[in-house]
């Protein structure tokens, strides 16, 4: 789960910079909404696909857990 969790916030992080450098670039790069909409979903997105992964994984072979 903490690999998932590690790449959710590097998708975090990179989603924020991209917001941030296209904010006031003009409708080029689409609404803002979808800047702020791939921010907050980042992470959860990561956290709910370990999620999925770790109850079909049987138990044994999940390292790490």
């Amino acid at each position: 789960m903490q690999h998932a969790l590690v790449l959710g916030a590097i998708g975090l992080a990179l989603s924020i910079a991209g917001a941030a450098a296209t904010w006031n670039a003009g409708p080029a790069f689409g609404p803002k909404w979808f800047s702020v909409a791939l921010a907050a979903t980042a992470l959860p997105c990561a956290w709910a696909g370990a999620r999925i992964y770790g109850a079909q994984t049987p138990r044994s072979t999940v390292h790490g857990c």
